[in-house]
């Protein structure tokens, strides 16, 4: 803290010389302020630290020059500024970096590489078989374009097939086999009785799964 000479010597000591002097409490200059004493108190000991910014304290010195009639107020404010200034610059000089922690530092040696590279692979494994084992339960996809509804009615003896199904899978219509492109599309045509007619397609892929649809076809 400053001693009782400086204190008397700098703006803030002044102030308070002049308040005495006026024989003025702290308080009742607040009031008539409306300034927080604490902050006039921290202008009269040159506690500039109270403040969060330096045009806030200028401001109260400001009011506390006017109000207590010291004369050559704007010069004693920038004296106020710059020992503002002067304090602050000390201040941060004075300021010591905080000692690193490293004790929480968490170093990276051979073993724990190795650790970390296994728990990858491990992960990555898993992804796969996981993905193995839902590709083998699940059946393949089977959409059918033509014949859209499962019974229709026709006069030809010929009825075209078009549709979509799982690539790397096979197709059969009543035991027959249906091409399929690269892409999974097939289309074709199967010759049929008079009558109704029972088409049965099998979608079956590599994993054995099969996917059944039927439609019903009359000929009249």
């Amino acid at each position: 803290m400053p001693s009782e000479e400086t204190i008397e010597s700098s703006v803030g000591g002044r102030i308070r010389a002049r308040r005495k002097e006026l024989r003025l409490e702290i308080e009742s200059v607040s009031h008539s302020l409306h300034v927080p004493v604490r902050a006039l108190e921290a202008i009269e000991e040159d506690e500039y630290e109270y403040f969060s910014a330096k045009v806030y304290a200028l401001g109260v010195v400001r009011k506390l020059l006017a109000a207590l009639a010291i004369a050559d107020a704007e010069g004693i404010a920038r004296e106020f500024s710059t020992e503002w200034d002067v304090k602050n610059y000390h201040a941060k000089r004075e300021l010591k970096p905080l000692p690193e922690n490293r004790g929480d530092a968490p170093v990276l040696t051979p073993k724990r590489i190795g650790a970390i590279v296994a728990i990858l692979f491990l992960i990555t494994l898993s992804a796969f078989i996981g993905y193995r084992l839902f590709s083998f339960l699940k059946k393949p996809q089977f959409v059918m374009e033509s014949p859209k509804t499962r019974e229709i009615r026709v006069s030809d003896r010929l009825v075209a097939v078009r549709g979509f199904v799982e690539r790397e899978s096979n197709l059969t219509v009543n035991g027959r086999e249906i091409i399929i492109d690269s892409e999974g599309n097939f289309s074709g045509s199967v010759e049929l009785r008079p009558g109704l007619n029972t088409l049965e397609f099998l979608a079956t892929n590599r994993f054995g799964k099969v996917t059944k649809d039927v439609r019903y076809v009359n000929v009249e």
